[in-house]
């Protein structure tokens, strides 16, 4: 009965074990004019993917990548992870600008302002810097400046004298190639941006180290990455101005209706009024609560808190794409946040205050936010769970989930119970083993017992 127990063992052993994939190393060979490409497996054998050709007596540049072959065409893990890269193109742009629409020079001033192409509505000037040199009234410059609606190149002004740019204000878009600055930087007297008809801007936004800057004043600015440029990305950085300095609703609005723009720091206070265009209904959240809260609310402004008594008003969530605020949902019975299905983004503007904050809710096992498309703090803990239902730090799909719905490479959003996605994950393999470990051990028990009787 010994050999019966010895194939019983070998036929357990290999159910469990995990199938080595075969390994495929593929070899490009590149000559100048042509191309082979071999694909060699595990059991040596050499599959040709192009017929070879003669090859010139040019430098050959041989590149090998090994990777796994797939088994089957579907794998059982519930979470994939992968990246992509886009070419980039390399065929040089045209000149959007007539030479006499160009203006080269390092910074204007009155030596250079007759060059300044005063009649074109579109100009390109890589930058057009106005800074502490530019010896020009505002006047001056709002007479040179009137008529150009379009800037083809990047703004920057900084360390000037003036109090607003109203200098330009019929300027309606920016364009930098996402690569180069919209910047108002380190000017002492400047209480406003005040650009109303900027509409567009694709550029790295940067506003400043303005100690008097009050207010904005951009209600149509919007981050708009080009869609040509090899850079994808715009940003918008707004720090270090002026205590008393707030964003309107619609200015942090603006900022967030682009995917492709990256938010960094903001004002640390909302403007009082709430804006309302007609359209989208805007709420206060401030010194209110659920039950109060109207229905049918688009966007919320203050820390939105739910608690046990709001259980039964959660519906009036439904509708909300936007929390200019924190959301903290402390202590309830809820055992999901479905109502939260439309929640799109999350500004917490506050120092060291969590955008998100899921606490002491002993049945909920159930978390995701399908449509989350930016939670942003100023804190290093930006989206906590913590003394929740074990379960959700039991399985690492809900961790990934959120993560991957925001696509940031950020490790510690979220955190579930202090753990990131990836320890959570570890200690899931280390527990499926164990169980897989058990199972074995009780089967050769049940095998050798049965053996035991039989013999």
């Amino acid at each position: 009965m010994t050999w019966l127990l010895l194939i019983f063992l070998g036929s357990v052993r290999s159910q469990f074990a995990p199938p080595i994939d075969p390994v495929i190393e593929t070899t490009t060979v590149s000559t100048g004019v042509t191309t082979q490409t071999t694909i060699t497996t595990s059991d040596s054998t050499t599959i040709p993917t192009s017929p070879p050709t003669d090859s010139l007596p040019t430098t050959t540049v041989v590149t090998t990548v090994v990777t796994t072959a797939a088994l089957s065409e579907t794998t059982e893990n519930p979470t994939t992870y992968s990246s992509s890269i886009s070419p980039t193109s390399t065929t040089p742009k045209p000149s959007r600008c007539e030479p006499k629409c160009t203006f080269q020079v390092a910074y204007i001033e009155s030596a250079n302002l007759k060059k300044f192409p005063k009649s074109c509505t579109t100009v390109c000037a890589d930058p057009l810097s106005i800074q502490h040199d530019t010896d020009l009234t505002e006047k001056q410059l709002t007479n040179a400046l009137k008529n150009m609606k379009h800037l083809i190149g990047s703004l920057l002004v900084t360390r000037t004298k003036f109090s607003s740019g109203k200098f330009l204000a019929n300027l309606e878009s920016v364009d930098c190639d996402n690569i180069g600055q919209f910047k108002w930087s380190l000017n002492e007297n400047l209480t406003e941006v005040g650009l109303t008809n900027l509409k567009s801007v694709a550029c790295q936004v940067e506003i400043t180290s303005n100690p008097k800057l009050a207010k904005l004043n951009l209600p149509n600015m919007m981050p708009t990455p080009s869609q040509t440029a090899e850079h994808p990305r715009t940003s918008v950085e707004i720090n270090s101005n002026s205590a008393e300095l707030c964003i309107t609703e619609q200015e942090i609005s603006n900022f967030l209706s682009n995917e492709n723009n990256d938010i960094g720091t903001m004002p640390q206070f909302y403007c009082s009024a709430v804006n309302s265009n007609g359209t989208i209904k805007s709420c206060a959240f401030e010194n209110s609560t659920l039950a109060t809260l109207d229905t049918g609310c688009v966007k919320l402004k203050g820390n939105v808190l739910i608690s046990e008594k709001d259980e039964e008003h959660t519906y009036k969530l439904e509708s909300v794409k936007d929390i200019l605020g924190s959301l903290t949902i402390d202590g309830t019975n809820l055992t999901d946040i479905d109502f939260l299905d439309s929640l799109e983004n999350v500004v917490a503007l506050k120092e060291n205050q969590s955008a998100i904050l899921i606490q002491y809710n002993p049945n909920l096992s159930n978390v995701t936010f399908p449509n989350l498309k930016r939670a942003i703090a100023k804190s290093d803990q930006v989206i906590i769970f913590q003394n929740n239902s074990q379960e959700l730090l039991m399985d690492p799909s809900v961790c990934w989930n959120i993560r991957n719905v925001l696509n940031t490479s950020n490790a510690w959003i979220p955190t579930i119970d202090g753990q990131d996605c990836e320890q959570i994950e570890k200690d899931a393999i280390v527990r499926d083993n164990l169980e897989c470990s058990k199972n074995d051990f009780t089967t050769f028990l049940l095998f050798s017992s049965f053996l035991f009787l039989i013999i």
